[in-house]
């Protein structure tokens, strides 16, 4: 908004042990905002590459949350990249990097990513989006370089994808993903109470399975791709824009073409 000042921003944390015991807080959340008019400071970035990660209590939180906003829009959410062998008493719910409230006229921070990975299961690794909604208040999070990650979260969150292949399982809930290029899913993607948008051409190598069409909907803008030609709508709504011709189409559990 014109005349805003935005806050202070997180700062960088960087942590290297060979036993984190973590019984308070790790905190890289943006600066607090208390003046009218001021947009909120976005989260920092928290790097942590430990061997054991413990918190006995249980209390035990790591945060790069952005502050909310004065009259403006709120702060983007920061970075998080945790990397360890192992991990005892810290919920990954406690691991954050949501975006700010706005108010008035300004829009909700964009929430941030967090990639937890065991070294010693290389399978396990994930990277999360994880917000606060996705209604048209809420920023859009982008998101790239993640071509050959195992396994993408994004949940309660806005996000763009600008990858021409993703060869991780995608698991979209409660939010909205739009991507404007090429793209080739080699695994199973999930949409629950999701909306995703692809503009141009898509090839899924599989079958996209959803429970409520009426809350989980894929359009494709350009040219859709499927395994065999053979066309399954299962408990989704799928939009085409352009004109198809399918080896079979099977359309169940309530889908909608």
């Amino acid at each position: 908004s014109s005349g805003a000042t935005d806050h202070r921003g997180g700062g960088a944390i960087k942590i290297e042990a060979d036993t984190l015991t973590l019984n308070g807080k790790i905190l890289a959340d943006g600066g607090v905002v208390t003046a009218s008019s001021h947009g909120g400071g976005a989260g920092g970035s928290i790097w942590l590459n430990v061997g054991a990660l413990t918190s006995p209590s249980g209390l035990g939180e790591i945060r790069a949350n952005g502050s909310n906003g004065r009259d403006v829009s709120g702060g983007g959410g920061g970075r998080i990249a945790i990397y360890y062998e192992s991990k005892t008493g810290l919920n990954d719910s406690k691991i954050t990097a949501t975006g700010g409230n706005g108010q008035s006229s300004g829009k909700h921070g964009a929430p941030g990513t967090v990639y937890i990975k065991d070294k010693t299961d290389l399978s396990s690794a994930y990277l999360k989006i994880q917000g606060a909604g996705s209604g048209a208040a809420y920023s859009y999070t982008p998101l790239n370089d993640v071509t050959n990650e195992s396994k993408i979260i994004i949940e309660n969150a806005n996000t763009t994808i600008s990858e021409t292949v993703l060869n991780g399982n995608l698991n979209i809930i409660n939010s909205n993903v739009r991507i404007e290029n090429p793209i080739r899913f080699t695994q199973p993607l999930s949409l629950l109470n999701s909306k995703l948008e692809i503009q141009s051409d898509v090839t899924f190598e599989h079958f996209i399975a959803g429970s409520n069409a009426s809350s989980e909907i894929v359009e494709v803008g350009g040219q859709l791709t499927v395994p065999g030609n053979n066309l399954v709508v299962d408990g989704i709504t799928l939009s085409l824009a352009k004109n198809h011709i399918f080896n079979s189409i099977h359309i169940k559990n309530g889908g909608v073409l």
